[in-house]
């Protein structure tokens, strides 16, 4: 059995706080809890890095593709409510 893909969805000024939660609940190892509940991957809304708040950028090694295969997505406290995120 394959385990539960999560995927997030990285984008231009990227709410850090929202996606360092993402990152710790589904991509931190825990090997003393000896299962592994989850595999996860990043993927970015536009083309190279995308400038997330705080000056951190964030160069995601999969594009809106992966969302496709995702199991979960998970998308980090979108940046304008007024504003769709982009389809897959």
């Amino acid at each position: 059995m394959k385990n539960h893909l999560v995927v997030a969805l990285a984008y231009d000024r990227l709410c850090t706080f929202e996606f360092g939660c993402t990152v710790e609940l589904f991509a931190l190892e825990r090997p003393e809890l000896g299962v592994d509940w989850y595999r996860f991957a990043v993927c970015a809304s536009e083309p190279g890095p995308v400038r997330a708040a705080g000056g951190i950028t964030v160069a995601a090694p999969y594009r809106l593709a992966m969302l496709d295969r995702a199991d979960t997505i998970v998308i980090p406290g979108w940046r304008d409510a007024d504003e769709p995120p982009p389809e897959p």
